[in-house]
């Protein structure tokens, strides 16, 4: 909007108010230029700062010692809060407290850090308290700082360096109370505050009954859903009893709201903003609040010590610096009280980074945040069901839980300091050979290093993946860096697969094929798509490889980039279906063209199911997973009949699937992926919360044959229940648009399948998709369990044969089977007499 000249002085929004702030930034008098317009328009969203509007004013002013008019921007912010927020937030947000802080306290800071010359925040022009309350300040992004969008989080160099700011601020205040022998007392309390703890026990008991639910839903360890249990209506006096002020231990002028849109950056420097609820006590909250709020995904986790002991590096040389009287806390002080206040991080989970990561088109509203009807719980449903929130949760519970973060008071193993400060936890059991060697020939290969010229730095070695999310292998996310001797550092972020060591697996030849895939067969097809002009990746690169008694392959984190696996018992929509069935196309159009130009690459590719070695294997697969199936089809005449059926179309079923997977001449013949399931997917998401890619990883069991194999094995096992049982027909339909569009782009040299010969190819061979219902689908919907394993299916103890009664007589299981073996039945797809 745009706003002419004149005042009636009731509002802020004319020239006339912005006269003596052009003449203070500029250092003129008023009679030396003339605002000729002035442009009003939104610089922070209302949810960002949800007391405040924040406004960009873009003025016109002709000035006399120039011939043109110049535009120049401010950022004016507009308190609007009502009663009801009043109510909410009692005394410790306030506008008179950042009025203090900006006009007052900083400049006090700043000169302080004069002869490194430190700012900390934006230049404050002007202050009007009453008929209205706005703060005119300097527009950061005319000066080239920016914001970054909070879904990426701050990655460890951008974070040290937040952090370096944050350790001068903290020790500035330090300093400055020393001096002025207090803060004023609207600094004695923040965001948790004694006097609003009824309003807020309000606030955050529904936020935390969904919280609660969506655990249980996700099914969290019972220990940690226990842990909370006693929390439900006061988990804020719980937060609040923590951060008390205690005059005895080291306490700074915190922040108070250290998340990513009041963090300006720029290449050199980083300031804060909004200093509406800073408060004097712990620093902990400082430090927990943004290493929750905004760092990364894999920061957050992996380089937490780091960023603490950093931060307490620059903390301790700033208070040495200032020459500051009061005792400086040791490293083990701080991490003690880190420790100490850590629920703080389960509280940020549930509220601020839920807020932070949530879907812009779910608009925050606060009413709907602590209503306790059902448009309040299906609100908060749509927040916490946020992917990205979900995945970010997935690792963060269990952290917190290491870390006495959950239910401090209740955790069994209490995080404790050791004397230099380090943290002493009981460290994941690690095999042997994942020491600093391993990752040398790694460092030489990734980064160019010179070999003997650097040391290797182990940040983090983590056990990931979890009981009954991958039967084939172990997998360890590590962090390592590499010390070079010119000073410089570089960072490792790999996934390392240790697959199991089992005969079957080993006659299989997995490891080997697997090899070839990541060395061989993916650069060979990225290139293919590289050749027409089109960037296409199917899977992670592989840095390394070792074959022994443990065979082992080195990939990129994808994790790093901000892939993720979709929760396998939910399953996905269509927009990840139609995001992985596309590039899932462009895989089988690169192997079908590899395929008819050069033939098969390896022998390794043929299909190890139907080979005299994946014989016994299948056999004795079927002769333990078939009683405990028929066993669930006895609930009504409907299962009775699909059973008989079953039973009689299971009689040689090793021929059986010999037939459906193999293919001769005048087949379509393209590589399969052969293990689709969904924690064989990684997304990448948009900013709103969409997927954007998709990338294939595991690949030790890819074979030459139809594609239609791979495709009864992704419908089945990983959309949703509604998707696979409403739209499988689409499903294939989309699927077969981006193959054609593939094969044509790519130039295949044969004939192209119609959407007919895929749907005469499925019904061909779909004794496999009949597989698929009873041998892959009840493992992917199992629950989490330590016998998820090989041994688990095959073992013949009892506690082998309780999992595999309990993966089948899982109630999820047969919701989603009822309506698949219908529409199989529909097809005369269990009929294989």
């Amino acid at each position: 909007m745009s706003e002419s000249a004149g005042s009636d002085g009731l509002s802020w929004r004319n020239a006339d108010y912005f006269e003596n702030v052009i003449a203070l930034d500029y250092k003129i008098e008023t009679t030396e230029f003339k605002i000729t317009n002035v442009h009003i328009s939104t610089a922070i969203p209302k949810h960002a700062g949800v007391l405040s509007l924040v406004h960009r004013v873009l003025l016109q002013v002709k000035f006399q010692s120039r011939s043109t008019a110049k535009h120049v921007s401010y950022i004016v912010k507009e308190r609007i809060d009502s009663d009801e927020d009043h109510e909410s937030t009692g005394s410790y947000c306030t506008f008179a407290k950042e009025i203090e802080l900006y006009t007052q306290i900083l400049p006090g800071f700043e000169k302080l850090w004069s002869t490194e010359n430190v700012k900390f925040g934006p230049r404050v022009l002007k202050v009007t308290m009453t008929p209205f309350r706005v703060i005119v300040m300097e527009d950061l992004k005319s000066a080239g700082f920016r914001t970054k969008k909070s879904r990426t989080g701050f990655k460890t160099v951008e974070c040290e360096k937040v952090l370096e700011k944050l350790a001068k601020f903290h020790a500035a205040s330090v300093q400055y109370f020393e001096r002025k022998g207090s803060f004023s007392d609207q600094f004695e309390s923040g965001v948790l505050n004694d006097k609003t703890i009824k309003a807020h026990e309000v606030y955050y008991t529904p936020l935390f009954e969904s919280f609660f639910q969506m655990l249980e839903e996700l099914k969290y360890h019972p220990k940690i859903v226990q842990a909370l249990q006693p929390l439900k209506g006061k988990v804020y006096a719980t937060t609040c009893n923590l951060f008390r002020l205690d005059p005895t231990k080291f306490n700074v002028l915190n922040h108070g709201d250290l998340r990513m849109t009041n963090i300006h950056i720029r290449e050199y420097d980083k300031l804060f903003l909004n200093y509406q609820t800073s408060f004097f006590g712990s620093p902990s909250f400082d430090l927990i609040y943004f290493l929750t709020m905004s760092t990364s995904f894999c920061t957050r986790i992996d380089r937490f010590d780091h960023l603490i002991d950093h931060y307490y590096k620059h903390l301790k040389a700033g208070l040495q610096k200032l020459g500051v009287m009061t005792a400086i806390p040791t490293q083990r002080q701080l991490r003690d009280d880190l420790a100490a206040h850590g629920f703080l991080m389960c509280l940020k989970s549930i509220e601020a980074l839920a807020v932070t990561l949530e879907m812009p088109k779910l608009e925050l509203d606060m009413k709907l945040f602590r209503s306790t009807g059902p448009e309040g719980a299906e609100f908060r449903r749509n927040l916490y069901a946020n992917v990205q929130f979900e995945k970010t949760l997935e690792r963060l519970v269990m952290f917190m839980w290491k870390r006495a973060s959950v239910a401090e008071l209740q955790h069994p193993k209490k995080m404790a300091s050791t004397e230099n400060g380090t943290v002493n936890e009981q460290p994941p059991k690690l095999p042997a050979w994942l020491n600093e060697a391993f990752f040398e020939d790694i460092f030489v290969n990734q980064h160019r290093l010179a070999p003997g010229k650097f040391k290797v730095v182990i940040n983090s070695i983590i056990p990931t993946g979890g009981a009954g999310e991958n039967y084939t292998s172990s997998l360890y996310r590590a962090n390592v860096d590499a010390i070079c001797d010119d000073g410089s550092t570089n960072t490792l972020a790999v996934i390392i697969k240790a697959i199991i060591t089992m005969p079957e697996m080993k006659s299989f030849s997995v490891f080997a094929r697997e090899k070839h895939v990541y060395e061989e067969t993916l650069p060979a097809m990225e290139q293919l798509w590289a050749e027409t002009g089109e960037t296409i990746r199917f899977g992670p690169r592989c840095w390394k490889t070792v074959e022994g008694d443990t065979d082992i392959i080195v990939l990129d984190d994808l994790g790093i980039e901000g892939y993720s696996v979709a929760n396998r018992q939910k399953g996905v929509g269509m927009e990840h279906a139609q995001v992985l069935l596309s590039k899932l196309a462009k895989f089988h159009a690169a192997g079908a063209v590899l395929y008819r130009k050069n033939g098969p690459a390896t022998p390794l590719y043929d299909c190890m199911l139907i080979d005299p070695a994946g014989k016994s294997f299948m056999e004795q697969y079927y002769k333990v997973i078939k009683p405990v199936f028929f066993g669930i089809l006895s609930s009504t005449p409907e299962d009775e009949r699909y059973k008989s059926k079953m039973e009689k179309s299971m009689e040689n079923d090793f021929e059986k699937t010999t037939a459906a997977l193999s293919f001769d001449d005048s087949d379509f013949v393209a590589l399969c992926h052969a293990d689709m399931w969904t924690n064989n997917h990684m997304y990448s998401y948009h900013k709103s919360g969409t997927p954007k890619d998709a990338l294939l990883i595991d690949y030790q069991g890819p074979f030459y044959g139809s594609p239609v194999s791979d495709l009864f094995y992704y419908i089945i096992s990983s959309p949703s229940l509604e998707l696979k049982s409403t739209r499988f027909d689409e499903m294939i339909q989309y699927y077969h648009s981006q193959l054609a569009e593939a094969l044509k782009k790519l130039a295949y040299p044969g004939t192209i399948p119609s959407l007919r010969d895929i749907h005469i190819d499925m019904l061909k061979r779909g004794y496999f998709g009949m597989q698929c219902l009873y041998g892959i689908l009840p493992v992917v919907l199992a629950d989490k369990s330590e016998n998820a394993n090989m041994d688990g299916f095959f073992g013949e103890s009892e506690e082998n044969q309780k999992f595999r009664r309990d993966v089948y007589n899982n109630p999820l299981y047969y919701k989603h089977l009822k309506p698949l073996l219908k529409l199989f039945d529909s097809r005369g797809l269990l009929d294989f007499e």
